[in-house]
């Protein structure tokens, strides 16, 4: 197909001094057609040069211009009859054709720019082949994160409480949307014994794994070390901010919180705030906000947290919320028209929707199944920037 003396005798004197010399392997068609070895080197070539001089070729070139092709590798045919219909056929078959008498310098041009083209297209393939592998890598990765972080979800999910009072004592119901896998807010309610229970609401700053270790190392503290049966709420948040402060991890800062007990003999709550959004009291078709007073925790080491008393009677529910609530009832733009329900602010349509609760014959989780509904028709739900976590309480009538 290609010898060395035609190199250079029609070729290499004119070889562009910019473009590299390449370095020649010369087939016969037949050991092209015969060889294994041959066809193979087809694939690596940078361009193939086919020198056809007789029309009896014509099958075996159109077989070496098929397998060019799929190679992606580009061919030049060099033929002697131009005008030949055979000729026609080899350029149909995706060959560069050119007469055997073309000027050297033409040939020269013509195989450099084939060299260059085919050189930057394999330098291409191998971004590409690296790209993909990258890219398969990162998928990878990707999937692992996406189990682990699933894994993570399940078992923040797991450790929701589990455990209620009797319904017909103290009726309790929650809300828990996390924004993505894991959720930065965390919520709990549990037995303190002799006719108490006690209830803690926190939303760390952020979102995502940190946010959500950060609440859940909270919780730990106000239910296991600083909420004992002998200690108020809002000396248990003092002695959780004093030990936040202390603590050398940033991710322990910046959090809100909110916790109380409920004597369920009395009606009696006792709740203290750290910055968390008030808690409100529903009662006869009217929402009333808890004024609490405290900093957020892990960032004044000598705050004070004050507490509030009040008297949970069996028609009131009392509702624990993080600020992810009213965020979820965002503005709704002008053009949507001016329904009752999208009137007023956000703060204004949760409390509209709160009102449901005035109803004490219903259960409380049922409405706060509706509840949750209600917030997927909300159109800040297409578009949402935190966490929503909602706690209904409850004393039933004895």
């Amino acid at each position: 197909m290609l010898s060395a003396g035609w190199w250079a005798e029609r070729v290499g004197p004119w070889w562009p001094a910019a473009c590299a010399r390449p370095s020649l392997r010369p087939w016969s068609l037949e050991d092209l057609l015969v060889r294994r070895d041959a066809m193979d080197s087809l694939a690596s070539c940078d361009a193939a040069v086919l020198i056809c001089r007789e029309e009896s070729d014509l099958r075996s070139l159109l077989r070496i211009a098929a397998h060019l092709r799929e190679q992606g590798r580009p061919g030049l045919a060099i033929v002697e009859a131009w005008a030949s219909p055979w000729a026609q056929r080899l350029g149909a078959a995706g060959l560069i054709v050119l007469p055997a008498h073309s000027e050297p310098g033409v040939l020269a041009g013509m195989l450099c720019g084939l060299v260059a083209n085919a050189r930057s297209r394999r330098e291409l393939e191998e971004q590409a082949s690296t790209s993909d592998i990258v890219q398969a890598r990162a998928r990878s990765w990707l999937r692992r994160v996406d189990e682990e972080l699933h894994m993570a979800a399940k078992m923040q999910r797991e450790m929701i409480p589990r455990e209620r009072p009797d319904p017909g004592v103290l009726d309790v119901g929650a809300i828990f949307r996390p924004l993505w896998h894991v959720s930065g807010d965390i919520y709990r309610f549990w037995p303190m014994g002799d006719g108490r229970w006690a209830f803690m609401m926190a939303d760390a700053m952020g979102h995502g794994v940190r946010a959500a270790m950060a609440v859940m190392i909270i919780a730990h503290e106000l239910c296991l070390d600083h909420l004992p049966h002998d200690r108020t709420p809002s000396e248990a948040l003092k002695r959780l901010n004093a030990a936040m402060c202390d603590h050398p991890s940033e991710a322990l800062r910046f959090a809100t919180a909110i916790c109380g007990t409920i004597d369920l003999s009395t009606g009696t709550v006792d709740v203290a705030a750290a910055g968390h959004p008030h808690p409100l009291l529903v009662r006869h078709s009217h929402v009333r906000q808890i004024e609490l007073d405290g900093p957020v925790l892990g960032v004044f080491p000598d705050a004070e947290f004050a507490q509030s008393t009040l008297t949970l009677v069996p028609e009131a529910t009392l509702i624990v919320h993080t600020d992810g609530l009213e965020e979820a009832f965002g503005s709704v733009p002008a053009n949507l028209g001016h329904d009752q329900h999208a009137e007023g602010n956000a703060t204004d349509r949760a409390r509209r929707a709160l009102l449901r609760f005035s109803d004490a014959s219903r259960r409380v989780q049922d409405q706060l199944d509706e509840l949750s509904t209600e917030l997927d028709d909300q159109y800040a739900s297409l578009h949402r920037s935190d966490d929503v976590t909602v706690l209904g309480l409850r004393r039933s009538e004895r």
